[in-house]
């Protein structure tokens, strides 16, 4: 009953406590987004959860306000109007784009609904087949005995294959029907709409969601290739934007749409981001043994030791070898360039992931080689942004040593013409 607030031409003014008494001023000049969330008690109630976020915000900083649905309309038109004031810049067509059913259908065996659900339904089918089955009871085994070659002695080997196949082949698509079902939910009627200097981001059917984004705060555009997503032409755009940090806050800006129409609607809701036409540099060509090696060589000597006891050699240099090509593969898929304003930073694997960093929200770059890296001619390359959302995504390593002072040369020139 003490929580209060009050809007003046300039600032937010949040007051709360009974005995201590505190009061906090957000001026809307440093207000970056406003997250208007309802779920089906709110609708009933004709009320609306407003969360208002600066800069710096965190679990501490974030503003949160519970009034009715018509006073959240007011507060969010009177910052909007006040930061159009603001900003100063010139309207942008109004742009909408809604998912289709294929797109949901991509984005739910590619989220972490589907993995998350895979152990669950794995769990679930194993049940379904021994009460369908009724066999007899076996012995149970452990991790250490699996890999010991008497257990593998007395088993079909063929039948094996053929169980397996048929348990994980039900697996993932009882999964993808259960991942399906909450993408469906959460994602309800995704709508991105463009107006000035403003994205809004509107989803949910049993908890509704608005966001909406400063232009100006958005540091960079991720797109994503999972990679069954990449078989058949979907991609997702992700966005790292000034004051989200962490897991729970990253930002989906485009569900999965086909990768050809992407930068024609990016075009339309983002002109700030250009996508290049070239692909982009290939690393340092002395960089795939190390690359492929770092993960392995520890790996098969965990396992070799393992093996000396346990199970022939033979066996266990499948898994290394494994890892040393996936390796290999991503290193060869990595790369990066420099585009008008933008640093890019494409990075291979089983998810392609390439970043379209602006110069202007680069806080720093810092280059590093250890002694094998420097005798070969290459380094790592680390990117310092405001809020990523993976650090990950902003480190590449194979840049060579004689593209240091062109990288160096673009970043400094970031203020000027």
């Amino acid at each position: 009953m003490k929580d209060t607030y009050q809007v003046d031409s300039d600032a937010l003014h949040l007051r709360k406590g009974v005995f201590t008494k505190t009061e906090r001023v957000l001026p809307i000049s440093r207000i970056n987004t406003l997250d208007l969330k309802q779920n089906y008690v709110y609708k009933l109630l004709s009320i609306a959860k407003i969360e208002i976020r600066t800069a710096d915000s965190n679990d501490h900083s974030v503003a949160t306000l519970v009034v009715s649905l018509r006073k959240a309309k007011e507060i969010e038109m009177y910052v909007k109007s006040d930061l159009y004031l603001e900003m100063k810049v010139e309207n942008k067509p109004l742009f909408t784009t809604l998912p289709k059913m294929k797109e949901i259908w991509m984005m739910a065996i590619s989220l972490k609904t589907f993995w998350l659900g895979v152990p669950v339904s794995m769990t679930l089918m194993q049940y379904v087949f021994q009460w369908v089955s009724r066999s007899e009871p076996e012995p149970s085994v452990s991790m250490l005995s699996m890999i010991q070659g008497s257990l593998w002695a007395n088993i079909d080997m063929l039948s094996f294959v053929f169980s397996l196949g048929i348990l994980l082949g039900s697996t993932i698509i009882v999964s993808w029907i259960f991942s399906f079902v909450v993408v469906s939910l959460k994602y309800y009627g995704w709508q991105v709409k463009r107006n000035a200097s403003f994205l809004t981001i509107h989803y949910g059917l049993f908890e509704s969601r608005i966001v909406r984004l400063h232009v100006s705060k958005i540091q960079s555009i991720r797109i994503k290739e999972p990679f069954i997503c990449r078989i058949f032409g979907y991609a997702f755009v992700w966005i790292d934007c000034v004051g989200f940090e962490g897991e729970r806050k990253i930002k989906m800006l485009l569900p999965a749409m086909k990768k050809r129409d992407i930068p024609q609607v990016l075009q339309e809701i983002l002109p700030e981001f250009t996508l290049p036409d070239t692909s982009c540099y290939p690393l340092h060509r002395d960089g795939k043994l190390l690359a492929a090696t770092r993960v392995s060589i520890p790996l098969f000597l965990s396992i070799l030791f393992a093996a000396f006891w346990y199970h022939p050699i033979l066996y266990t240099t499948i898994i290394p070898i494994t890892i040393a090509l996936m390796n290999l593969y991503a290193y060869n898929r990595s790369g990066w360039m420099l585009y008008k304003n933008h640093l890019v930073i494409s990075k291979g694997g089983l998810t392609q992931s390439t970043v379209y960093v602006l110069r202007n929200s680069i806080q720093s770059i810092s280059i590093s080689q250890h002694s094998i890296q420097k005798r070969l001619g290459y380094s790592k390359l680390y990117i310092d942004i405001d809020s990523p959302s993976r650090w990950s995504e902003y480190r590449i390593v194979g840049i060579p040593i004689s593209h240091h002072l062109k990288i160096r040369g673009w970043y400094e020139n970031r203020f000027g013409q």
